[in-house]
């Protein structure tokens, strides 16, 4: 079965610090920040006690962004968030909007609702 394939590799290929992080998006909602190591180790790395955000704004390369409307880990107004901070967007595509966030590795049908035409605008750079 797909599930029995998947769970030999799930979740892998992240760290503790990487869901963490991704956990400090949580308590600060509308910022997309480096990690967060506490007050006084932020004033060592950073000169600051909260995290700085990352400049998003200063993204030169040509960004497209696939996204489902079932995904529970990716909100959709982080993407709108994410849209207004990156200056060069090609393409916002909303995919079948039952596509949920493994789906765009584990899906079935992901090379005709994403995949193909991501391949087709890369051919165009």
């Amino acid at each position: 079965s797909i599930l029995a394939g998947l769970l030999p590799y799930f979740p892998a290929g992240c760290s503790t610090k990487q869901l963490l992080h991704f956990g400090f998006g949580f308590e600060n909602p509308n910022t997309f920040r480096q990690y967060d190591y506490g007050v006084a180790k932020n004033l060592l790395k950073y000169k600051s006690v909260t995290p700085p955000e990352y400049p998003l704004e200063k993204v030169t390369v040509p960004v497209a962004i696939y996204h489902g409307t079932n995904d529970f880990l990716v909100d959709p107004k982080d993407i709108a968030l994410l849209e207004n901070k990156l200056k060069n967007i090609v393409r916002v595509s909303i995919c079948n909007a039952s596509l949920n966030h493994f789906d765009f590795n584990y899906g079935s049908n992901i090379r005709m609702e994403a995949y193909n035409d991501a391949l087709k605008l890369m051919e165009g750079y």
